[in-house]
């Protein structure tokens, strides 16, 4: 039988049907946060973008514009 990890110190948010659990550093400090998933024949993908009140968004990739 496999063991459930202890998900006590993770913060949770809500919206809809969806259930986001953020790892106590980040939520304390996040101003928002953004999920997408897109898809790609049978492959999906996740991407999670995090704004700081210091301007810094974490998991965005710079424009090369």
């Amino acid at each position: 039988m496999r063991r459930r990890r202890n998900l006590e110190a993770y913060e949770s948010a809500e919206q809809d049907d969806i259930e986001l659990l953020l790892a106590p550093g980040i939520a304390d400090y996040a101003e928002r946060v953004d999920l997408s998933v897109s898809r790609f024949l049978l492959f999906r993908n996740l991407r999670a973008t995090i704004a700081l009140p210091d301007g810094i968004t974490l998991g965005r990739r710079a424009s090369l514009v």
